[in-house]
Formats: structure tokens, C-alpha cells, sequence
């Protein structure tokens, strides 16, 4: 199993240095979501790609709002979120239905605190969540460019936290979901002109590396790759042990159903056979 995951880990990478050097384009996945249990932090990195930008979007359910009707709205709500944000648009959040709001459970503060860090600078952003209201952070790197922290993309990315806080012995699901600025291949004139004003920022106030070579960079982009395969796997497993606990959950209630059924099937038998031995009695049969 061990050789199998390093052969993927190498494959996979060699897979995105061949796509960051092609004509591809980039599709955006859908948002991920995050499980962070009581009084546990969990962080990840994401890469920005030199001379482009970001907006991240995250959202907060309680354990308790587990329908899954729940979990396929805000994560729908998030993706629109994320495509209005690419535009350039004011991001208004939409009314939740009544439907779902009759469905949920927790409201008010959620205990868990959200953390954009520059590896080794100040925190760029901290933000105690609220259940059920997304939280829009845009130009994550024009953030850290005007807070002096400069406009070159961190070796490893930005670093992304995820902290709960809440003592009681209950599991936030975090969706969240991050869309490039300019990273689109729309033919919109105001995305292009945003794009190389960014472009002429970053070259004024980055610093020159053109004393990398180029088997360097590619070195460079190789750890960056790998970084987010190995994000990606972890989430992927944490999914996959939240299905498992919830089939083994329905697993048992099928097993104690099972179990009930023969109980009054059991039941119903003997008073049946008691009944019967009465009547026969009574009519001087037996």
C-alpha cells in the first residue's frame, strides 16, 4: 500500500507540472468540506500562482444539521458564492428558504475561528464564524501586498486554519472553497486590465529571482504540486471515514430493526399458541 501511494504521489505530480506548462485550462473544483472536531485545529496550504490573486469563501455547519438536503444547499450557496466573486461582483448572500431554515438546528456563534497566515509573517485574517453565514475574503494577496508582506508567492502557499473551540464534544463541518481572481480564460476586457495592473504591482514590489534556474523552479512547482495532492488525500480520507461512520450507523439500526422483528414475531406467536390452548380448554377440546 506504502509503494502504491508514492508511485501515485510521483505520477500525480508529474501530471500537474505537464498541465501548469500546457494550454489547458483550469476548471474549478467543487467547494471541499472540512470536519474539525472539539478543541482541534486543522490547516491546510493553497497555492496561488504568481501574478494572479484569490477569494475564499467558507461557511459553518453544526454537527446537528446533518440533512443532507442542509449540506447540499450551503454547499450550492458557497459555488455561487465563488462564481460571483470571480466576476468581480458585490457578493450578496441569498436568503435562506424557509424549508431549510425549519431544518436547522444551531444558530448564533459557531466557536471556530478561521486563520490566513503567510508562513512566518503576521496573520492576514481572523474571523470568529457565525453558523450558516459565509464568510467572503477577497485578494488575498493584494491583502498581504498592502500589509508589507509582499507580492511573491510563499514557498508551500498560504496557510489555512481551521481552529474550533467549542468544548462540548461536537464535530463543525467547515465548507470552503477558493477561486483564482484572474485565473479565468474569459474574454472580459476589465478582468485583463485588473490582471496586469496586479501583473505591474507584483514586478514593482517583488523580488527578482533570476538567479533560480529553471531545474529550480520546476523543483519549486514539483513540492507545491505535491503539497496539494497530499491536501486533497487527506481530505478525501477524512470523507471517507465520516461515510464509514455513517453506514456503520445504519448498519446497527438495521441489525436492532432485525432483532425487534423476530422479538414480536416471537411474541405474537405465543399469545397466539396461549389463545388457542384457552379456547380449546374452555370448549372441553383438550
Amino acid at each position: 500500500m506504502a509503494g502504491f501511494r508514492k508511485c501515485f504521489w510521483l505520477v500525480s505530480s508529474m501530471i500537474l507540472i505537464i498541465v501548469e506548462n500546457s494550454s489547458i485550462p483550469f476548471v474549478s473544483a467543487v467547494p471541499l468540506i472540512a470536519e474539525v472536531g472539539s478543541m482541534e485545529t486543522q490547516c491546510l496550504r493553497y497555492n496561488i500562482p504568481t501574478d494572479d490573486d484569490a477569494h475564499m469563501i467558507f461557511l459553518v455547519l453544526s454537527e446537528d444539521d446533518d440533512a443532507e438536503e442542509i449540506e447540499d444547499f450551503f454547499v450550492k450557496q458557497v459555488s455561487d458564492l465563488s462564481k460571483e466573486a470571480l466576476k468581480g461582483d458585490k457578493v450578496q448572500t441569498p436568503e435562506v428558504p424557509k424549508n431549510i431554515k425549519d431544518m436547522l438546528k444551531s444558530k448564533g456563534n459557531s466557536n471556530l475561528e478561521i486563520e490566513i497566515q503567510k508562513p512566518r509573517k503576521p496573520i492576514l485574517r481572523k474571523q470568529r464564524m457565525v453558523f450558516n453565514a459565509p464568510l467572503v475574503v477577497r485578494n488575498v494577496v493584494a491583502t498581504a501586498g498592502s500589509k508589507g508582506q509582499g507580492w511573491d508567492p510563499p514557498l508551500g502557499g498560504y496557510s489555512i486554519c481551521l481552529r474550533n473551540n467549542n468544548r462540548e464534544d461536537k464535530v463543525s463541518r467547515v465548507i470552503f472553497d477558493v477561486v483564482l481572481a484572474y485565473g479565468s480564460d474569459d474574454d472580459d476586457d476589465d478582468s485583463g486590465k485588473k490582471s496586469e495592473e496586479h501583473k505591474k504591482k507584483r514586478e514593482a514590489a517583488a523580488l527578482k529571482k533570476e538567479h533560480l534556474t529553471p531545474l529550480q523552479m520546476m523543483f519549486d512547482r514539483t513540492v507545491n504540486s505535491a503539497e496539494q495532492i497530499l491536501s486533497e488525500m487527506k481530505y478525501m480520507e477524512r470523507r471517507e471515514k465520516y461515510m464509514r461512520k455513517t453506514i456503520d450507523s445504519t448498519n446497527s439500526r438495521i441489525k436492532y430493526f432485525s432483532y425487534m422483528s423476530v422479538l414480536v414475531l416471537i411474541g405474537v406467536a405465543f399469545l397466539q399458541v396461549t389463545y388457542l390452548k384457552s379456547y380449546f380448554k374452555k370448549k372441553k377440546l383438550m
